[in-house]
């Protein structure tokens, strides 16, 4: 059973179309949302059809389809949903999953139904959907400039550097605030991409876009560990583990970046060697890694033996 009931008017389709199946959804009681382009927003007849079947109706008709989706994973959050079923047509269904791509995780799942649409023969039906060329690049290039108008949340971003590590390597440690991600479980500056959590990758996107800002650096340079909490470290230039909490490069231009959450962010600094570390200590395995990257160090001689 699902918990909300997206119908796409956007890409095609007319309450003819999805009247059936959209009227059985409403008697299981479930959350309606309709999905309008700037070329059915003068439609009102579907509107108040279904707000006549159910209270629980609500219309997504903005500009975009990045910001009438945004609002709609606003809503399914704020609610604690994570079912969906979706009415669309052939075409519709694969820009949603495009869409899906960019402003879901797979906390959400979405059941697709085109079987109303493709029968439609109306004026606002399937053949009448919006047509694009480089569907995946334009959906890309449209959520990508709608999250960079957002707002920053909760405060500036700031970058903290210490005197202790020497001038030549740039560094920082930022805040938790600045961003745009608004899940009260996660800073808004949320850098790290999670499947289980709700919030999604171009969001994170759009977050480390904004610290690079702050901090001065191409954010595509910016290479984030994959996080086991465990003891594994990689040395650039090596092959890449499946895994690991920290790493080390003695290449230039590189940005490495340690999560923190609940852990301790570690840097280390080799200006002889001009070699750079990072990782992220917690619990009772941080020891483990600390003298893991230490050993890794001195291996590749970026670290004297006193250290």
């Amino acid at each position: 059973m699902h918990d909300a009931l997206l119908i796409d008017f956007a890409n095609g389709g007319c309450h003819s179309c999805f009247g059936a199946s959209a009227l059985d959804s409403l008697s299981l009681n479930c959350h309606v949302f309709l999905l309008y382009g700037t070329h059915n927003q003068g439609n009102n007849h579907a509107l108040e059809k279904f707000r006549d079947a159910s209270e629980k109706v609500q219309v997504l008709d903005a500009v975009t389809l990045a910001s009438g989706l945004y609002r709609f994973k606003q809503i399914l959050d704020e609610l604690d949903l994570s079912v969906i079923k979706v009415l669309t047509s052939a075409k519709g269904k694969e820009l949603m999953l495009l869409y899906r791509e960019q402003l879901f995780t797979a906390v959400y799942r979405f059941e697709f139904d085109v079987s109303a649409v493709e029968k439609c023969t109306c004026l606002e039906g399937p053949g009448h959907a919006p047509s694009w060329d480089s569907p995946g690049e334009k959906v890309r290039g449209e959520v990508a400039e709608f999250l960079r108008h957002l707002p920053g949340l909760k405060g500036e971003i700031s970058v903290n550097r210490s005197t202790l590590i020497p001038d030549c390597f740039g560094h920082g440690f930022s805040s938790r605030t600045g961003g745009v991600s608004y899940l009260p479980s996660l800073s808004s500056l949320n850098l790290f991409c999670s499947a289980k959590r709700r919030d999604p990758r171009a969001v994170v996107e759009e977050n480390r876009r904004r610290l690079a800002l702050t901090a001065g650096f191409y954010p595509k340079t910016m290479h984030f560990p994959k996080v086991n909490h465990a003891n594994q470290v990689w040395v650039m230039g090596k092959p890449e583990p499946d895994s690991y909490d920290g790493v080390v490069t003695d290449r230039s231009g590189v940005v490495l970046a340690a999560p923190s959450a609940d852990c301790i962010p570690l840097l280390f600094a080799d200006p002889v060697k001009r070699v750079i570390g990072a990782t992220h200590a917690g619990n009772d395995r941080g020891g483990a890694l600390l003298l893991k990257i230490d050993v890794t160090c001195y291996r590749s001689g970026c670290l004297k033996k006193s250290d």
